[in-house]
């Protein structure tokens, strides 16, 4: 199945209060870093790097140290290899994004959505991750969409790039 609900539920409150103390109005702010203390370090398409790269984000930028973010990386790296983490925004008008595939799975967090907030995936059917704080995985290595429709909301996620552990 390409995209799930998993068990794991976070508390969106906390999260929340992590994004909009660094809301600087960009569409992404990294978590992961490659050393840089850039929080801007690697935004843009993943299609900009080799494959290889994605796992070049290695560390926690310092500003996400001991906090919940940190918290939920560290469980979350019992059971996957993290790439890139990151808070993703879709803003009123960036309505959409190409259909794609990327190259690695990718697991959502959403802390701020609305109804008018979707995913198209791979077979062209249409849902909704619409649970805040509720993780979501979704094979993104298949082609996909995300479609922020609201002319009134934002939508932001906090997004792991990630692989099963072997």
């Amino acid at each position: 199945m390409q995209l799930r609900k998993l068990d794991n539920i976070y508390d969106v409150d906390k999260l929340l209060l992590l994004y909009e103390m660094l809301d600087d109005n960009s569409n992404q702010i990294m978590i992961t870093s490659r050393g840089s203390s850039d929080l801007k370090d690697g935004v843009g398409s993943i299609f900009n790097y080799l494959p290889d790269d994605e796992w070049k984000w290695d560390t926690i930028h310092n500003v996400f140290a001991s906090t919940y973010i940190e918290e939920i990386y560290n469980q979350l790296k019992t059971e996957w290899k993290i790439g890139r983490v990151r808070f993703m925004r879709m803003h009123q008008t960036n309505r959409a994004l190409s259909f794609h595939y990327d190259d690695s799975i990718r697991l959502h967090i959403p802390i701020i959505t609305n109804k008018d907030s979707w995913f198209m995936l791979a077979d062209n059917s249409m849902h909704q991750m619409d649970q805040l704080g509720r993780l979501y995985y979704l094979d993104a290595t298949q082609n996909h969409s995300a479609l922020m429709l609201s002319r009134r909301e934002d939508r932001v996620h906090l997004v792991f790039s990630v692989s099963p552990k072997i």
